[in-house]
């Protein structure tokens, strides 16, 4: 019997560590797609105005609808703006729109795992203070430090993936996530890629790997102060 529990016991501690990596990326995740300066500063490295002729005023007007879309209830994605004093209804065509709808579920299924994940770590440490009667800050300092030192090291790893084959873990990321061919789109006649190239989508990667990094380090470091101050 007390065998059983101490496994049990190690699974449970096992998916806290999963909830937490989960929890920090899907929350970054969700920072990185509804923070606008990052699209500003996108749009501007890569020259998208000047390679779509679309203004950079307007370009920061598509990712707004882009990200208004990913929040609000709306089915399908329509994006007005204006493109050389002309007012365009939808930039993108049938196709982008059906591949959007796609990304959107997507989106909803990262923010669905954020909130799954936080309320299995607080539920998990709530039965652990009742039935443990361990203190509560014993026990969560004890299960994130395990928690960033694995973080850290799946997400060396991962950046170490993206560094040296970015492309074909990309492709790999497309082929598991869709069960269609709608994201095989061409910049040349495709403004959503053509807006959206991939170095956009490897430097957003980047940057939700290097948050997550630096809160696992963050959070490392504190649960080994907060080990020397409270409990010796």
């Amino acid at each position: 019997m007390s065998l059983n529990i101490n496994i049990f016991n190690i699974i449970l501690q096992i998916f806290f560590i999963i909830a937490i990596l989960v929890f920090l990326l899907t929350t970054n995740i969700k920072i990185v797609i509804n923070n606008m300066s990052f699209y500003n500063y996108e749009f501007q490295k890569y020259e998208i105005s000047k390679k779509t002729g679309i203004e950079q005023k307007e370009l920061l007007s598509v990712a707004k609808q882009i990200v208004d879309y990913f929040n609000n209830e709306e089915e399908e994605l329509k994006v007005k703006i204006w493109k050389n004093n002309v007012r365009v209804n939808n930039l993108f065509n049938s196709k982008e729109v059906l591949h959007m709808v796609d990304v959107k579920k997507l989106i909803r299924l990262v923010y669905i795992l954020q909130s799954i994940t936080l309320i299995f770590i607080v539920g998990y440490l709530l039965i652990c203070f009742f039935i443990l009667k361990e203190s509560i800050f014993l026990i969560f300092n004890r299960l994130l430090f395990k928690s960033s030192i694995t973080i850290i090291t799946v997400i060396i790893i991962a950046v170490f993936i993206s560094f040296i084959g970015f492309e074909k873990a990309f492709l790999i990321f497309h082929e598991i996530s869709f069960t269609n061919d709608l994201w095989k789109l061409d910049p040349r006649k495709d403004y959503l890629v053509a807006i959206f190239p991939q170095g956009f989508f490897y430097e957003t990667t980047i940057l939700i790997g290097f948050l997550t990094l630096i809160e696992a380090i963050f959070i490392l470091s504190l649960t080994k102060l907060l080990k020397e101050k409270l409990w010796g």
